[in-house]
């Protein structure tokens, strides 16, 4: 795994997952998968935008990453992960500039 800040992190099925974040440099849109039974982080699907302080949760077996920034703005989008596909696509909008969400 890389060194970053800002990154979101959260657990799905027997893994842990950590998407974004900044270098230091600018913001990342890389995911990465830890499996603790064999101690080993390997990168999966990137997000389509890169989010640095992103939220990311886990649903149903989907990771979610919502809001953030870019390193220009904030970020009003919701990108969805399937584990099983290793796909990234996007779920939706949030109002509110990446600071709520948005009714469905």
């Amino acid at each position: 795994m890389s060194p970053r800040g800002g990154v979101g992190v959260a657990s799905l099925g027997r893994y842990l997952y950590a998407a974004g974040g900044n270098d230091g440099n600018s913001s990342l849109k890389t995911v990465e998968r830890y499996d603790p039974h064999v101690n080993k982080w390997t990168e999966v699907s990137s997000m389509d935008k890169r989010r640095a302080g992103v939220g990311l949760a886990a649903l149903n077996g989907y990771l979610y990453a919502a809001g953030g920034f870019d390193d220009a703005s904030p970020l009003d989008t919701v990108e969805r992960y399937g584990m099983g596909v290793d796909v990234v696509g996007v779920a939706g909008k949030m109002s509110g500039g990446g600071s709520g969400w948005q009714d469905e």
